[in-house]
């Protein structure tokens, strides 16, 4: 796994904490082989959080990567996500960018981050009513919470449009990997999860 991971990683082996999780056995030019999703972070990285939690007087009695934490804790809450026959799709939608992860009942996958974020709609909406980010924000918050705002949001959604087209294109392309991976299977139901998934109009024109 660190000879392979080394290629890729933007940074020294040694200078990097590796995690992998053998997620099974998939189909590979006509033969089966096992597919294994490797996670890093840079010891300083790591390092900086410990300190932090230390400095307020917490105890880090184990650290957890979060394709792991979601599933699990949906498998903490509903008794069809410990079932491996159920083949679910997380979607984080962050701020910043997007996780995609596909588990088979409480067993990651598949997992990608993707560079989409929020911030993105945000500026999208900015450039459409020539206003600036903060306050295109603050017009979708509302929305969302149907507060009354100058703006419709028909309007506000209109330019938020190509941004949703995008990324649905890419969680295609992470379910198309997926599929030709671990065929014949495909997943029977999305979960939107993360801050920008209080906006159920954004989730609802992805799922369409």
């Amino acid at each position: 796994v660190r000879q392979a991971a080394q290629a890729d990683l933007p940074y020294p082996i040694n200078e990097a904490v590796l995690r992998h999780i053998v997620a099974g056995e998939v189909y590979a030019d006509g033969q089966k082989m096992q597919e294994v999703i490797v996670v890093a972070v840079p010891l300083s990285t790591l390092d900086a959080y410990l300190r932090m939690t230390h400095q307020v007087g917490l105890e880090v009695v184990g650290v957890n990567i979060e394709p792991v934490a979601t599933v699990e804790c949906f498998a903490g809450l509903f008794a069809w996500a410990n079932d491996e026959n159920r083949k679910v799709m997380y979607v984080n939608l962050r701020s910043n960018n997007t996780l995609a992860v596909v588990a088979h009942g409480s067993q990651v996958v598949f997992a990608r981050n993707l560079p989409f974020g929020g911030r993105q709609v945000d500026k999208a909406v900015a450039e459409g009513l020539d206003v600036p980010v903060d306050e295109a924000a603050n017009i979708r918050q509302a929305i969302m919470l149907n507060e009354p705002t100058d703006v419709g949001p028909d309007e506000v959604y209109r330019f938020i449009e190509p941004w949703v087209a995008r990324l649905s294109e890419e969680l295609d392309h992470c379910l198309l990997y997926y599929r030709s991976a671990f065929r014949p299977t495909n997943v029977e139901r999305i979960i939107f999860t993360g801050v920008q998934a209080v906006d159920k109009r954004l989730c609802q024109a992805m799922a369409q």
